[in-house]
């Protein structure tokens, strides 16, 4: 073989390669042995690739716990319209902190200390356990700076409660005191017939909300039923038109329509995971004043016609 042939080629490889000649440079000696015109080079230009730069580490620097011991006061959601609460404590000194009761010191939830052992280590904050006592109404506590108090193995300490505890205390202080004024003009239950039907094409549940005055009262507070909320899996309105939902001075008893709806949420995670599935509220005004929550839980066999219907719904969705 003549020109670029078999040991042409082969020189040519040997020789490129103990230059540390380029593949291009051994062509371009190829193509200078033939007879065809040369093109001239002007070098090889490589596409330059794109390196991603990393993202810069964001780093959150959390305030330090401050020094000493200092109190507060919280109420996880899931214990929203019960008594269980929690007194903060944080303990910012250098040792362990051996605890054995705690409290507030408040007028407006008057009480002893409640026994809570535990230890909390250095620069640690832990929520203990507390059962809120029975609220006094008395219209003068909010006036009074609320303080709690926690009891350790050194001795008695007794702190201005945080900021954001004072708003836990004083909104369950008034839920407690609205709730004893509601329980004083009405109880608020469920009553049948549970008769379903369609409305704008959908199945919804037609019930009453019952307005029950104490004992052998005919009471002369007004008691208006404002709107009802249900929960993320059942939705609640009033079913009387235009009507007020009034319990009237002088009445002992009324009854007020309610529609029942499913909420929309038929998924798996909805259903399963629904902690208050049947705490339903009533939003309720005394003789015209500010409006009060109430909340209203339906009976055990009210529950289960409820579960009933809503299975109804989603079977019938899918």
């Amino acid at each position: 073989m003549d020109g670029c042939g078999r040991r042409g080629s082969r020189h040519a490889l040997v020789r490129a390669l103990t230059l540390g000649l380029a593949l291009p440079a051994l062509l371009l000696g190829c193509q200078e042995q033939s007879d065809r015109p040369i093109a001239p080079t002007t070098g090889v230009t490589s596409t330059p690739t794109a390196v991603p730069t990393p993202a810069p580490t964001v780093i959150v620097t959390l305030p330090p716990v401050p020094h000493g011991i200092h109190l507060s006061f919280v109420q996880q959601r899931i214990d929203e319209g019960s008594r269980r609460s929690q007194v903060r404590v944080v303990n910012g000194n250098d040792k362990t902190l051996r605890v054995r009761s705690v409290g507030l010191a408040w007028p407006g939830f008057p009480g002893p200390r409640q026994e809570a052992r535990y230890r909390i280590f250095a620069k640690q904050t832990i929520d203990l356990r507390y059962l809120l006592p029975r609220a006094d109404c008395d219209q003068a506590a909010p006036q009074v700076p609320v303080r709690a108090v926690v009891e350790t193995s050194e001795g008695v300490v007794e702190r201005p409660v945080m900021e954001d505890g004072v708003r836990f205390v004083l909104r369950l202080w008034d839920a407690a005191c609205a709730g004893r004024r509601l329980d004083a003009a009405a109880s608020f239950t469920f009553d049948g017939p549970w008769t379903r039907t369609l409305r704008d094409g959908r199945p919804v549940l037609r019930t009453h909300l019952v307005l029950t005055r104490p004992g052998t009262q005919r009471g002369e507070t007004e008691v208006e039923v404002v709107r009802l909320e249900g929960s993320v899996l059942f939705d609640l309105s009033l079913g009387g038109g235009s009507s007020r939902a009034v319990l009237r001075p002088g009445r002992p008893r009324t009854r007020i329509p309610v529609i029942v709806r499913d909420g929309g949420r038929c998924d798996p995670h909805s259903l399963g995971q629904s902690t208050q599935t049947f705490l339903f509220r009533a939003s309720v005004r005394l003789d015209g004043g500010p409006e009060l929550s109430r909340p209203v839980i339906p009976s055990r066999p009210q529950q289960r016609r409820l579960a009933a219907f809503l299975r109804g719904v989603c079977q019938g969705l899918s």
